[in-house]
C-alpha cells in the first residue's frame, strides 16, 4: 500500500509540476547536447583534426562543463530542480504522516480501552498475581491494550486502503474497458458512458470484486499475481526502506510497528 500511497500523493500534490520541471529540464538538455555535437566538430587549428580528439579526459571534462554553464539557463534548471524535490518531500510527507496517525490512533484506542475495560482484568489479575508483582499489573495492561489498539487501528487502515485500491482500480478498469468499446465501436453509443446505468452496475461489480478478494486474501495476493506485480513490490520495498514504519506488517516489521505504538 505504501507504494500505492505514494503514486496517488505525487498525482496530487507533485504531479503537475513534476511533469513541467521534466519539460524544462529536458528542453536543457537538448540545449546542451545540440552544442555539445557542434563542439565535438570543432577544429579551431584547422590541423584536420577535431579539437576534442586532441585534448586529455581531465581537459575534455572541463570543456564540456565550461560549455554546459554557458549553456543552459540557470535559473529555468534550477527551479526545476527544486519542484522535483518539492514533489518528493510531499510525497514523504504524506506517507509519515499516514503512518503516524496509525500508531497514534492505535495508542489512543489502547488507552481507552485500558480506561473502559481495563478495570475489571486488572482487579482480576491483582487478586491472582503474588503481591510482589502488583506493581506490574497496570503497566502490562497498558501495554497490552495499547497492542490491541494498534492492531485495531492497522485493521482498519487496511481496510481502507483496499477500499481506496479498488474504487481505482474499478476506474481504470472502466476507463480502458471503455477506450476498447469507442475504438473498435461495439455496441451502441453512449452505452458506456460515465453515469450511465450499464456503467454503473459494471463499475460497482468490479471494485466490489476487488474490495471482497483483498478482504478474503487478507492483503496477500497469490504467487502468479506477486509476480505480476514484481516492479511495484520493489518499488515498495525502496520506500520501506527510506520510511521504515511503513513495511508491510509481517515479521519483524509488524514488531516494528508495535513497539512503536507501545511505546508512545
Amino acid at each position: 500500500m505504501a507504494a500505492l500511497k505514494a503514486v496517488e500523493a505525487f498525482r496530487i500534490f507533485g504531479w503537475k509540476k513534476f511533469k513541467e520541471n521534466l519539460v524544462a529540464l529536458h528542453y536543457n538538455y537538448q540545449l546542451v547536447r545540440d552544442a555539445s555535437s557542434v563542439d565535438d566538430q570543432v577544429d579551431e587549428n584547422q590541423d584536420g583534426v577535431r579539437d576534442v580528439l586532441q585534448i586529455s579526459r581531465k581537459e575534455l571534462w572541463k570543456r564540456k562543463m565550461k560549455l554546459v554553464l554557458k549553456t543552459i539557463d540557470p535559473d529555468q534548471v534550477s527551479k526545476a530542480f527544486a519542484g522535483l524535490i518539492q514533489g518528493w518531500l510531499a510525497v514523504l510527507a504524506t506517507l509519515t504522516i499516514r503512518s503516524a496517525e496509525a500508531i497514534t490512533i492505535g495508542t489512543t484506542i489502547g488507552d481507552i480501552g485500558d480506561r473502559v475495560i481495563g478495570p475489571r482484568p486488572r482487579e482480576a489479575l491483582l487478586v491472582a498475581l503474588p503481591r510482589d508483582y502488583e506493581q506490574l499489573v497496570p503497566v502490562l495492561l497498558q501495554y497490552f491494550w495499547r497492542a490491541v489498539g494498534f492492531w485495531i487501528a492497522f485493521v482498519v487502515q487496511s481496510a481502507i486502503g483496499a477500499f481506496y485500491s479498488s474504487v481505482r482500480g474499478a476506474e481504470i478498469f472502466m476507463g480502458g474497458l471503455r477506450s476498447i468499446i469507442v475504438r473498435r465501436d461495439i455496441g451502441r453509443e453512449g452505452r458506456m458512458e460515465p453515469g450511465n446505468f450499464l456503467f454503473t452496475i459494471l463499475f460497482a461489480m468490479v471494485w466490489g470484486f476487488g474490495f471482497w478478494w483483498q478482504l478474503t486474501l487478507y492483503y496477500h495476493p497469490p504467487v502468479s499475481v506477486n509476480i505480476i506485480l514484481l516492479p511495484l513490490t520493489f518499488l515498495e520495498w525502496i520506500i520501506s526502506l527510506i520510511l521504515p514504519p511503513l513495511q508491510a506488517p509481517r515479521t519483524s516489521s509488524g514488531s516494528l510497528r508495535l513497539s512503536l505504538a507501545i511505546r508512545c
